[in-house]
């Protein structure tokens, strides 16, 4: 028998997650569930698998996930798992889906709230717009105000009453006095559709962030708090006017508001918002009796010869902006027609449907008037999962050709039934968007809805694919070829307008590609199609919810080449976000697919991946294997591009194990490879590790024109990452030469490119090398900073390499200031991070620094064994440092 949890309010009813914001509160919101329930977890557990087994799922968790399903320390939670011990808890699937809901609301990355559309252009404003002069005038009154903080308006009122439309007009308003001319900004935070979850707030900054110029590296590396913050500081005075349409609560919101003078934010929502003190309360009422027929005078009716019908008419769609533009736009589509023609017919057809009944009549007319074919693209195009759609795309959805298409979408438009925001954008009110999704689930058979579904998402995939191949075309390999379909243009985009159109259509693509109707194989085909662009622009959230969407659907459909290779993606996300626990569960899951599907593609994806963790790990020989297998997978399968990358990494390894002849080979193979497919940013990459193994090998000259050539092509290309290296390797060669103020320099310039873009890894890196200079021109308060914020970052990152070097720094220059008890300290914690991971080199650098502590403090036989053990490496990989070493030992 199930218990009863008393709510706040008394009444027993089960606990909901209603409001939850994090995975914390979730979990605890579940464990009250459970405890409202009276469901032991073993009892969960039966219940989960029964339901699993009945509906022929094949995953059935084990005990001690159920288990922590329920344990507060969770860091992200499995969606179909939760929903399932929901339904369990409750006893039936009412109330499931809400849990759902939430999850998406708290996954983060995984989230369907993080699919969001922003624009940097204020919407197209309507000609049809009356009235509302006394909220304009306390509009402009307080946009225009010499204020020290932002103006902020929150206008609220019910649906159809027209709050986004006086917030445009008002916006266009302002613009045309001058106002507003540098930044304006734009999102539906979808607070009242019925079909997908609330915006995220961290999403939407983000979106915001990258309009405003700050690049994709640096974004994701931002925190809600980092973000809001970036965001607020980005619009200081600069005359920035926000649009915050659609608005769900005080707490979506308030992170997306502007905090300096000169700023305009306006706010919709159906609900007040008295939580935002800082806000301007602006609640709309329906028309006046006069502003309602000035509308219908506009369209042409009588209504000066006729005032009282014209009331009537008004009274009778309930005074609402959306019903009388309905109205007017049938009035003028029916010249013919006296007022009471029109007011008889909404008379007839008064009823109580679905939306708010005077709007209903409205919709319900107008869809009426309709030809038989308008209504049919009027009821496919409300499938549309997305915000927004071009003609290209109704076409597809719709079954016809691209003209067809925008001739019915101008006369739903005309008709007043579709919205046109911007040039060949259109898009629904959302109370005609649930009348005619109504329509189209009441009058269309599912085959028919599932066609106009796949038609789109075979239409995007091969845009998504075509312009991908644009801005990538090396590594076409393993992107699914898709068949043109008749509403694709002709002519190839190039690179700009192929990132014109990703960007455009990026809500879309992902809407469409995690619809749930959509068939497992297009889910697949979505993930290997956009991966790349999305890994490469640094969208590890759209990526993630991506390759996520398609394992689960892969899975559903028993597609396991499918499944493995999103897997590999997955991991390849993780390893790029230095989440490589992770990655390497996720590449290895993968690589047990491939193997036993004798599937060679992406089993050597997931080698070169799994090898490239290796050498960012300091696993260097076994970073080598891995490359070794991939480099045989890639030839085997004609991939060139993949090809070239691993023989890089092969190249890389054997630096890194001492064999800078192999070394060398690999990588004048791989750069051969490289010219050979015009790959700019690959070669560039290679010049820039031939300059290290020349640095290594006492070549100062050649490395510096190799480090120089590869900088001159990266910036070319804009790999600032490659940049950044590249300017600390040349920073590494000017050491050598002794030249520490130039070397300064080089390592200054690739810390700010480092801190620019948010790659944490090479930001330590500079840091640790400007350490170095500065402890060798006596800067040592500057020295030890340096280092401690290096050491701090890569505690941070969970990166023991990061650390060792660090704490070697640190143990060099406590020897320089004679701090023999601190350097022992530094050195001997660097040799145990060192250690950690294989780190062999910075273990003899740990070595060393322990035989130089040591011997001052007069522990010789201690020191000559650090010594030894540090000559052994640097012998076995031919570093200079040896020498020194050699002669030490000789010495003392």
């Amino acid at each position: 028998m199930r218990g009863v949890w008393v709510t706040a309010n008394g009444d027993g009813r089960p606990p909901t997650p209603q409001g939850v914001t994090s995975v914390r509160e979730l979990v605890e919101r579940l464990r009250l569930l459970q405890a409202w329930s009276g469901m032991s977890y073993r009892a969960v557990h039966r219940e989960v698998v029964r339901a699993r087994a009945a509906r022929g799922v094949p995953e059935r968790p084990v005990l001690n996930t159920i288990y922590r399903c329920f344990q507060p320390d969770r860091a992200r939670l499995d969606v179909d798992l939760v929903t399932d011990v929901a339904r369990a808890l409750l006893g039936q699937d009412a109330g499931a889906e809400q849990w759902r809901q939430a999850c998406w609301v708290v996954a983060g990355l995984g989230s369907a709230a993080a699919i969001v559309s922003v624009a940097d252009s204020w919407p197209a404003d309507l000609p049809s717009f009356v009235g509302r002069r006394a909220e304009l005038a306390t509009i402009a009154g307080l946009a225009e105000a010499d204020r020290a903080d932002p103006a902020i308006l929150s206008i609220t009122g019910m649906p159809g009453i027209g709050k986004t439309r006086l917030a445009v007009h008002a916006g266009h308003k302002l613009m045309a006095r001058g106002r507003f001319a540098r930044v304006r900004l734009a999102v539906d935070l979808r607070g009242y559709d019925p079909d997908r979850p609330p915006a995220d707030p961290g999403a939407v900054l983000e979106g915001f962030l990258r309009r405003l110029g700050l690049p994709a590296e640096q974004i994701q590396h931002l925190d809600l708090a980092g973000r809001v913050a970036k965001y607020r500081q980005l619009l200081a005075g600069r005359d920035a006017l926000v649009l915050l349409d659609n608005a769900a609560s005080a707490d979506q919101v308030r992170p997306l508001l502007p905090d300096g003078p000169g700023c305009c934010a306006l706010i919709t929502s159906r609900r007040a918002l008295p939580e935002l003190t800082a806000a301007r309360q602006l609640p709309l009422d329906v028309l006046t009796l006069a502003e309602a027929t000035t509308l219908l005078r506009r369209a042409g009716a009588p209504v000066d010869a006729e005032p009282e019908l014209t009331a009537r008419i008004a009274a009778l769609v309930g005074y609402l902006p959306l019903a009388l533009a309905l109205v007017t736009a049938r009035i003028k589509a029916n010249p013919d027609w006296t007022l009471t023609d029109h007011f008889e017919r909404l008379l007839h057809h008064q009823q109580s449907l679905r939306v708010d009944s005077g709007v209903e009549v409205a919709i319900n007319l107008s869809y009426r008037d309709l030809t038989g074919d308008q209504q049919r693209a009027f009821r496919l195009l409300a499938l549309h999962p997305g915000t927004e759609i071009s003609p290209d795309a109704a076409a597809a959805l719709i079954g016809t050709d691209e003209p067809a298409a925008r001739r019915q979408l101008d006369q739903l438009s005309a008709a007043s039934l579709v919205q046109r925001p911007g040039p060949d954008r259109f898009r629904f009110h959302n109370l005609i968007n649930t009348f005619a999704t109504a329509r189209a689930h009441d009058e269309d058979p599912a085959r028919s809805r599932r066609a106009g579904l796949a038609r789109l998402a075979n239409h995007y995939l091969y845009l998504a694919g075509r312009a991908v191949d644009a801005i990538y075309p090396h590594d076409r390999h393993g992107r699914p070829r898709i068949p043109a379909p008749p509403t694709a243009p002709d002519d190839p985009p190039d690179p700009a307008a192929a990132r014109g159109w990703l960007n455009t259509e990026r809500a879309n693509l992902l809407a469409v590609a995690t619809h749930p109707e959509l068939p497992g194989p297009a889910a697949v085909a979505f993930s290997a199609t956009l991966h790349r662009h999305l890994a490469m622009t640094c969208q590890y959230p759209d990526a993630t919810l991506l390759h996520e969407h398609a394992i689960g659907a892969a899975r559903r459909s028993a597609d396991r080449a499918g499944e493995a290779g999103a897997l590999v993606s997955l991991g390849d996300l993780y390893q790029r976000t230095g989440h490589y626990e992770q990655a390497v569960d996720h590449l290895s899951t993968g690589l047990a697919i491939a193997r036993d599907l004798s599937d060679v593609d992406i089993e050597g994806r997931a080698l070169f991946h799994l090898g490239f963790i290796c050498l960012l790990s300091g696993r260097y020989e076994r970073g080598a294997e891995y490359n070794r297998a991939a480099l045989a997978c890639m030839r085997a399968t004609g991939n060139r591009f993949g090809e070239a990358r691993a023989l890089g990494n092969l190249g890389c390894a054997y630096q890194m194990t001492g064999q800078l002849d192999l070394a060398a080979d690999h990588l004048r193979q791989t750069l051969a490879l490289c010219r050979d497919l015009d790959d700019q940013e690959g070669e560039a990459r290679v010049l820039d590790d031939l300059g290290t193994i020349y640095r290594l090998t006492g070549r100062p000259e050649r490395a510096a024109e190799h480090h120089s050539a590869a900088l001159e092509l990266l910036r070319e290309v804009g790999d600032r990452e490659g940049e950044a290296c590249a300017l600390d390797n040349l920073g590494l060669v000017c050491q050598e030469n002794g030249r520490l103020d130039r070397a300064a320099e080089h390592h200054r310039a690739a810390l700010a490119i480092s801190r620019d873009i948010g790659d944490r890894d090479d930001e330590a890196r500079a840091l640790n090398n400007l350490g170095t200079v500065c402890r060798r021109s006596g800067r040592y308060a500057q020295a030890e900073e340096h280092h401690r914020t290096a050491l701090r970052l890569s505690t941070e990152l969970g990166d023991p390499g990061g650390q060792a070097k660090a704490l070697n720094g640190l143990g060099e220059l406590a020897l320089a200031t004679g701090d023999l008890a601190q350097a022992l300290r530094a050195h001997a914690d660097a040799h145990q991070y060192a250690s950690k991971i294989g780190h062999r080199q910075e273990q003899a650098r740990a070595d060393d620094g322990l035989g130089h502590a040591h011997h001052g403090l007069g522990n010789h036989e201690q020191a000559r064994e650090h010594w030894t053990r540090a000559l052994g490496v640097y012998e076995e990989f031919g570093f200079p440092e040896a020498d020194g070493i050699r002669a030490r030992l000789a010495t003392r």
